[in-house]
């Protein structure tokens, strides 16, 4: 009721009737209560009254609200009397009222000042709000709960309601906004595109919708939804905060881009299949290329069928065409899974690929349906090579591994062996299952390791362990190992095994040195031996080392050491040697004696020479050997003696040299002068024999044919010593000999005693040799009349000659099957005049065999026999090759 308008007291006057007062008081929706303003008691209530606060009418009349406890807060009655002492009159007051149950409910209350009477009254108008206000209450609390941001904006552009997802997108607090312009909260807006759309909605009372960034005054960047709506008050604002999405939208365009990308550049066939419709939705460039050639805007779509139609794939073995259904992606869409199929694919171009596909299926979350499918394929063609080349590698390696002398085992991370060779094998022994053991079980279970200081290793201190589990590098550690084939001292290197950067293991290698141990422990129980004989020994022993002057030459000897024997030998004491250099022992080294140490110095070669020393006139043999740099070990003896004795012999060949060639004058003289008297005895026996023989009486016939006979013997006897004397001094005729046409000749000059014994002479193919012509059909001569005459009784002569090639010399043999001789006489039938048989029974004498030796020997060969009784003998001789042989 506004203030100009009348009382309404006074149109009751003016309408003379209370009773139409009583009906409009009694049917107001709202509550009436009229109330006395001295004492503020309750004059009357109508029924809509008492409902709103749950009284009778008898309860509240004469009582004041304070009474009545009508305030849920007494202070709101002084706020309410001091808004109507300002104001006058109240309207849509709100407050919060009790009940006389004690239930609150909440009003909105109109207050006005009247008269009744000529009585100053209160008329308070009571309007029940609960549901409207719970209603709103509700309202608003959904509006807070929302994820969504919520704001109503004022036609001034006030914050009039925000909540909590409101306030989180304008990154402030509520009650920093509420109340407060826009422009003051969110510095910036009014340039933004938001408030382009939200003053089209304030301005034309349309709806406006909005998605845009917004950047803050950090320089942070958001991306929102915004909705907004016309309301009484001026807009309602929805918001929502797209940047995840946002983010994730461009990450998704990212990722296909790449997937693009990869696409077009990944050396791999690719194909993405849609399964309901079966089309394709993507392909790899380089599946395209390699299967029908076209571009992938050609296929992108085309029904899968239709794309494999065009591919021409072989079974690798057969070379069958294999057909569309057949393939690892058409069977995908059927939810098969494929892996590792191997194909044999042929490109557009008409040359082929060996192919391995994989292909799967995508399913629908509860995988009853088959939405997508993805098939790869790769040319395997290098890899198969690859594949091949490291298996001949393997090979390769376990051959040279089988080869090595040295064990080698090649460990896992976990110290698993798994590879070794039989070296190793041999070196470990052991037994198969311990091979799949990994070090630690090894030793805990079987083994046991020990350092050469005698303390057992854990498993963390074994090379192996070291290098495969810590990476470390060991190098020649000596361990003694215990186990299934007895105790071995062995030498251990191991390394880390690095693949690509990256440790995959380790390899070791060892060698068993339980022998070399075994040495040291000799030499070390004989070190006091040897220092024994070191002093001991009649020899003089000497380590020495080089001097060199500024121009690096050898220029004296500095003794380290020296034997007690060798400084006897050498005139100066242990004491005066050892330590100092000889020019400062002795005076007078010759020179050349070091010229000697520089040769051994510069080529390391042994060297044995015999010296004289003026310092103690007496003769050595020194043996010099470089035993490292600038360092010799020499052994040195007297040979004074051996020395004189030498010379004297000298003396007394040279006294023999020239009793031979004495002799030799006197043979060949004498051979000469004998022969022409011998002929005439032996001639005019024979006269005598024919001329007398039976004449005379029978003891005079016999003395003939003994004269004749010996006249004979003689003859033959100085035609052997003269052809022994002349090989001594005769010079050799070398030349290029046909052995076959040799053995010819010889065999044409023995034809009659091979006739009349009926001998049998085999022989093979004989090679040519460098040698005297002559010399030679003398040696095959007497060897196979030796052989014809040494026949035994009623035996055909058999005789064998061979050949064989020895690389550097020839071996000749020539066996027979005749009487033979003790093995104890083998050597003296070489000897000159040397007969092991009756002459009667077997003419001769004795100085074949000789020349035969002599020929032998001048050929710088050797000759000799084997024999046994009564079953033959083979002579074997060796003949040089000379240069033109070889």
């Amino acid at each position: 009721m506004k203030k100009n308008e009348e009382n309404p007291q006074n149109a009751l006057r003016k309408s003379g009737t209370r009773e139409l007062f009583r009906k409009i008081f009694e049917a107001s929706p709202d509550g009436i209560i009229i109330s006395r303003v001295t004492d503020d008691k309750i004059l009357l209530v109508n029924r809509s009254a008492l409902a709103i606060y749950g009284f009778s009418e008898e309860e509240m009349l004469g009582k004041t609200s304070a009474e009545l406890r009508l305030l849920a807060k007494p202070s709101d009655r002084k706020k309410v009397i001091r808004a109507l002492n300002e104001q006058g009159y109240l309207r849509d007051y709100p407050l919060t009222v009790v009940k006389k149950s004690g239930e609150k409910r909440y009003v909105s209350i109109a207050i006005e000042s009247i008269d009744i009477e000529n009585e100053k009254c209160i008329l308070s108008i009571v309007r029940d709000v609960t549901e409207k206000r719970m209603a709103e209450e509700r309202y608003r609390n959904t509006l807070d709960s929302m994820l969504e941001g919520c704001a109503i904006l004022g036609f001034d552009w006030t914050y009039l309601y925000v909540n909590d997802a409101n306030a989180r997108h304008a990154r402030m607090k509520k009650e920093d906004m509420l109340g407060k312009i826009i422009f003051e909260v969110i510095p910036g807006v009014e340039k933004s595109v938001f408030f382009d759309a939200y003053k089209r909605c304030m301005l034309e009372r349309t709806p406006q919708r909005i998605e845009a960034g917004f950047t803050f005054e950090d320089g942070s960047k958001a991306w929102y939804e915004a909705l907004a709506n016309p309301v009484h008050e001026g807009i309602f604002v929805m918001s929502m905060d797209i940047t995840d999405r946002k983010l994730a939208e461009e990450e998704l365009k990212k990722k296909e881009h790449i997937l693009e990308l990869i696409l077009d550049h990944i050396n791999e066939g690719i194909i993405v299949s849609d399964a309901p419709d079966g089309k394709v939705l993507a392909v790899s460039r380089w599946g395209l290329n390699h299967t029908i050639g076209r571009s992938v805007d050609a296929v992108i779509d085309l029904p899968v069928e239709k794309y494999l139609e065009q591919w021409d794939v072989r079974d690798i073995n057969t070379g069958e065409k294999i057909e569309p259904e057949r393939l690892p992606v058409s069977r995908a869409l059927k939810g098969e899974t494929i892996q590792g199929e191997e194909w044999l694919m042929l490109r557009p171009d008409g040359s082929s690929f060996i192919t391995s596909v994989n292909a799967v299926p995508i399913y629908n979350n509860d995988r009853t349906k088959v939405l997508n499918t993805v098939a790869t394929w790769t040319d395997m063609t290098s890899r198969k090579k690859a594949e091949e080349q490291a298996s001949q590698r393997l090979i390769e390696l376990d051959t040279i591994l089988g080869s090595i002398a040295d064990g080698v085992i090649v460990y896992d991370t976990d110290s698993k062996i798994i590879r070794m060779n039989a070296a190793a094998e041999t070196i470990l022994k052991y037994p198969q299952a311990d091979l799949k053991m990994s070090i630690q079980d090894r030793v805990k279970e079987r083994y046991g390791v020990w350092s050469e200081d005698g303390r057992r290793l854990n498993p963390e201190e074994m090379p192996a362990m070291r290098a495969s589990k810590y990476g470390e590098k060991i190098t020649g550690t000596v361990v003694r190992i215990q186990g299934a084939g007895g105790s071995r001292w062995i030498i251990v290197s191991a390394a880390p095994l690095i693949v690509s950067g990256r440790q995959t293991g380790a390899v070791a290698s060892m060698s068993d040195i339980t022998e070399i141990k075994k040495a040291e422990e000799a030499i070390s129980k004989t070190k006091e031996q040897y220092e024994i004989l070191f002093n001991s020994i009649e020899e003089g022993f000497a380590h020495y080392k080089a001097i060199y002057d500024e121009n690096g030459r050898l220029d004296d000897i500095l003794v380290l050491d020296i034997n007690p024997t060798g400084a006897k030998l050498s005139g100066s004491s242990r004491e005066d040697q050892v330590g100092r250099q000889w020019k400062r022992v002795w005076t007078g080294i010759e020179d050349s004696l070091f010229d000697i140490y520089r040769e051994v110095d510069k080529t390391g070669e042994f060297i044995s020479f015999e010296h004289f020393s003026g310092i103690t006139n007496r003769w050595y043999v020194s043996n010099i050997y470089k035993i490292g740099v600038g360092e010799f070990a020499v052994t040195f003896f007297d040979i004074t003696d051996r020395k004189l004795a030498e010379i004297n012999l000298n003396r007394t060949l040279v006294e023999l040299e020239r009793s031979n060639r004495d002799l030799e004058r006197f043979a060949s003289a004498a051979s000469h002068d004998l022969q022409e008297p011998i002929r005439m005895m032996g001639s005019y026996a024979s006269l005598l024999m024919k001329r007398y023989n039976g004449k005379l009486d029978p003891q005079a016939d016999r003395y003939l044919k003994f004269m004749f006979e010996g006249a004979i013997r003689l003859q033959i006897l100085i035609k052997d010593i003269l052809n022994y004397a002349r090989l001594r001094s005769d010079k050799m005729a070398f030349s290029r000999v046909d052995l076959n046409a040799v053995l010819i000749a010889v065999l044409d000059d023995l034809r009659n005693p091979v006739a009349e014994t009926g001998a049998v002479i085999n022989y093979g193919e004989l090679p040519k040799i460098v040698a005297d012509r002559k010399q030679i059909i003398q040696l095959f001569t007497n060897l196979l009349s030796n052989a014809i005459k040494f026949r035994r009784k009623n035996t055909v002569p058999e005789i064998n000659i061979l050949a064989e090639d020895r690389g550097k010399e020839w071996l000749f043999s020539v066996k027979d099957n005749g009487i033979g001789i003790e093995p104890e006489f083998a050597k003296l039938i070489f000897n000159i005049f040397q007969r092991l048989n009756e002459r009667e029974e077997y003419p001769g004498v004795g100085i074949g065999l000789a020349i035969c030796k002599r020929i032998v020997e001048r050929h710088e060969g050797s000759i000799w026999m084997e024999s046994e009784v009564g079953k033959g003998s083979r002579f074997y001789f060796i003949i040089p090759k000379k240069e033109s042989d070889v």
